[in-house]
């Protein structure tokens, strides 16, 4: 929060960063048990061939992609006095409060991973594109929902 009453929101990776972690740490624990237990004259070459390394390589490669374009992409939410700003590296887009024609609260589908897990629609007037927001993908989602809240009950009453 700065001194203009702006709250940003910025998406969480540390899950990402997490999984590489234990993937590389599972990894690393495999091909060392399979050196000690091999019988040819270089373990390392051909237990690097075997297929389950090879998948867990694979996951490993995809999951560092998706973390270095979550990382370029810097995604964030920034909440002012009255707008609220959807913000990548590469884009902007500021939505005025009196612009908005609804929002809409939901339970996430994948609530099994996080219970509180919300889903916000904001439909804008005069537009097709709905906006959603997974609180629950960004740093202080309580706070974040909180805030949704808020601007939900203060559109209700004007309206």
């Amino acid at each position: 929060m700065n001194n203009k009453k702006e709250y940003i929101f910025s998406q969480k990776l540390n899950l990402y960063g997490q999984f590489l972690a234990l993937y590389i740490i599972i990894l690393m624990i495999f091909i060392f048990i399979r050196c000690l237990i091999s019988d040819s004259e270089e373990p390392l070459t051909s237990i690097l061939y075997e297929p389950l390394v090879m998948l867990m390589l694979i996951i490993i490669a995809l999951n560092s992609i998706a973390l270095l374009i979550l990382t370029i992409k810097k995604r964030q939410v920034i909440f002012g006095k009255s707008y609220i700003i959807f913000r990548n590296r590469f884009f902007s887009k500021k939505i005025l409060f009196k612009d908005i024609e609804s929002i809409r609260i939901s339970r996430s589908p994948s609530k099994v991973v996080n219970s509180g897990a919300m889903l916000i629609r904001i439909k804008v007037k005069n537009k097709k594109k709905i906006y959603l927001v997974r609180n629950a993908s960004f740093n202080e989602e309580k706070k974040l929902l909180h805030l949704f809240v808020k601007l939900r009950e203060k559109m209700r009453k004007i309206q």
